[in-house]
């Protein structure tokens, strides 16, 4: 599924800088562009598809379109521009990673049969923190695509995570749901290892609603409790996303 391989590079990032070993916020900080820029050149070509999206039809589906506001069947418009989180909806302590600096931003991660809306990422640095996140705008058959894949979604996050070349080492196990979150949604945690990663807590998020779907991502050490919330990032986006719907 495009979801694993446009996504599967900004997670290597997030592994690596959670692994790291002594240097300072500063160098953390410095060194990010850098990092996403290597991973991104690879972790596009060779990260793993999944088979949850129907065979394409012959629906036409949008192209070329302003990041912006990307046109939907029947000239439809979407507001984007609240469409995302900012640092003020994280804990003191938080810092942005700008996307279109690690390569990450809408335009760069769209084609013409996956409309990637917004994307945004944080990290706190002590202690070790990531979160990110991206918006999809939906045809029918995606919104069909998507409710499947939320249906297995423990699949989608052991394949996400062999991905990595790493292993599971406990879960994936579902979260509460959330009475009212989106037309359908899903919360999973679990931990990973590899040879060349620590053990990571990882809880996803995916939300549907309507023409939009948000897809969630907190990864921390493991055994310590998550800075950030990722049922409370999920509300905020849902409630983002009732208000930029047409």
């Amino acid at each position: 599924m495009k979801i694993l391989r446009k996504g599967l590079w900004i997670l290597t990032l997030m592994a690596l800088v959670l692994c790291a070993c002594g240097p300072s916020q500063a160098e953390l900080d410095s060194t990010a562009t850098k990092v996403a820029a290597d991973i991104f050149a690879t972790q596009t070509a060779e990260a793993p598809t999944a088979t949850f999206t129907p065979e394409p039809t012959d629906t036409p589906t949008p192209t070329e379109l302003p990041p912006a506001a990307p046109a939907l069947p029947g000239d439809v418009q979407i507001d984007t521009s609240g469409l995302t989180l900012t640092v003020e909806d994280f804990p003191p302590g938080f810092i942005e990673l700008p996307p279109d600096q690690l390569g990450f931003d809408a335009e760069a991660i769209s084609d013409e049969n996956f409309v990637v809306m917004t994307t945004f990422a944080f990290a706190n640095f002590e202690p070790l923190e990531i979160a990110f996140g991206f918006t999809q705008l939906l045809s029918t058959q995606d919104q069909f695509g998507v409710d499947l894949l939320i249906e297995n979604s423990d699949m989608f996050l052991v394949g996400f995570v062999q991905g990595l070349d790493a292993d599971v080492v406990s879960g994936p196990t579902e979260l509460p749901p959330i009475e009212g979150l989106g037309d359908a949604s899903v919360g999973l945690t679990l931990v990973a290892e590899s040879e060349a990663l620590d053990q990571v807590q990882i809880d996803i998020m995916i939300v549907r609603r309507g023409i939009i779907a948000t897809y969630l991502f907190v990864l921390y050490p493991a055994g310590e409790q998550s800075i950030a919330s990722i049922e409370e990032i999920a509300v905020l986006m849902d409630e983002r996303m009732i208000a930029a719907a047409p």
